[in-house]
């Protein structure tokens, strides 16, 4: 056998697994890591419990291959689908995304001849009682848990804690940011699902409170309070100034021509979005749920409460000088420590770990 052939043979068989692939940051952390994997050691499938497939046209996969296995109906001969390939493939490592992804994984896993290594990252920091329950239950099928920071262990109740924070592209040339005031008035910029965790009603209500005048506030993305959300403007009256523009896969793009970039969450784990936000140096406030107090920290931006989120907008509003260098400072510290080349190499050295103790028989 050839050198190279032998390096083919070699790689380790990584399948990634899913709850779907509807846009949204664990959906764009699961496709960003599947681009930056090293092919010449990594063997990467994607499996996705859904046929939502929209996150790929969305962020630019429109070409790569996903494996579907719709568990909304005829989920015991989709699950046994699964099983089947899993015997195919001969992944050593499965990396579930998302708690349903988990459950699947490890009911494959029973049922195949192949016994991969399960990890599994939840994407987010906060579960009901009855997930976490069942994450007790199945704590013993998970050889690692990833983790964006060890402060969530305990919520997840980690078997084997891995602390491997999300990833964005940083480098290239810097958009220069102007300061708002006098010659043109402040945008304000939220991204994310219209949804009940997000709270943007409540970001609706900061943003009338906080009584700017002529600054604008920007919905990029989509979900089932939209209708609600433009009631509410119009109600507070700053209906002419909350504009809902829908999903854009262009998102980087939208920051650069934002002032502020806002989160106005109940729950998060830690947000592609801010990620994003910091490596275009916006300015930020933010709720302080998930892993955002570690992204923002004392002076790289605003951790505002729902009741204070007006006033922080308040001093962001009359001091863009400051609030342009605390963006410059998220800008290195998501630069130095979130980029997607660290968050890559993190996860090819977690795999090839599980991979070994899978060829042993660990």
């Amino acid at each position: 056998m050839s050198g190279s052939s032998q390096a083919v043979k070699d790689r380790v068989r990584v399948l990634q697994i899913i709850t779907g692939l509807r846009p949204g940051g664990a959906e764009r952390v699961l496709l960003q890591l599947f681009e930056a994997l090293d092919g010449s050691r990594f063997e990467t499938r994607i499996a996705s419990l859904s046929r939502e497939t929209d996150a790929l046209d969305a962020y630019g996969f429109k070409d790569t291959q996903v494996d579907i296995y719709d568990m909304t109906h005829r989920r015991l001969q989709n699950l046994l689908k699964l099983a089947r390939d899993v015997d195919e493939f001969q992944p050593q490592v499965i990396h579930a995304h998302m708690f349903h992804a988990l459950v699947a994984a490890v009911g494959a896993k029973a049922i195949a001849r192949t016994k991969p290594a399960i990890c599994f990252t939840g994407h987010r920091t906060v579960h009901a009682l009855w997930r976490r329950t069942a994450l007790t239950v199945l704590k013993r099928q998970r050889k690692a848990d990833v983790l964006f920071t060890p402060s969530v262990r305990s919520r997840v109740d980690a078997r084997q804690a891995v602390i491997i924070p999300n990833g964005v592209s940083v480098g290239g040339k810097l958009f220069t940011r102007s300061c708002w005031g006098d010659n043109r008035p402040l945008r304000v910029l939220a991204v994310g699902r219209l949804i009940e965790d997000k709270d943007p009603l409540g970001l609706v209500r900061s943003f009338a409170a906080a009584n700017l005048h002529q600054a604008t506030l920007t919905f990029l993305g989509d979900g089932p309070l939209r209708a609600e959300i433009a009631r509410l403007a119009e109600a507070l009256g700053v209906g002419n100034r909350v504009i809902l523009s829908g999903f854009s896969g262009e998102v980087r793009e939208q920051m650069r021509v934002a002032d502020v970039f806002v989160m106005h969450s109940h729950q998060e784990g830690m947000p592609m979005a801010l990620l994003e936000a910091g490596a275009e140096a916006m300015p930020a406030i933010a709720t302080p749920v998930g892993s955002i107090p570690t992204v923002l920290g004392m002076d790289r931006g605003v951790l505002a409460s729902p009741r204070t989120f007006p006033d922080a907008l308040r001093r962001i509003a009359v001091d863009p000088k400051g609030a342009l260098e605390m963006g410059e400072r998220l800008r290195t510290h998501v630069e130095l420590n979130y980029s997607i080349d660290v968050t890559a190499r993190s996860h090819e050295q977690l795999y090839s770990e599980l991979a070994g103790a899978t060829d042993r028989g660990a």
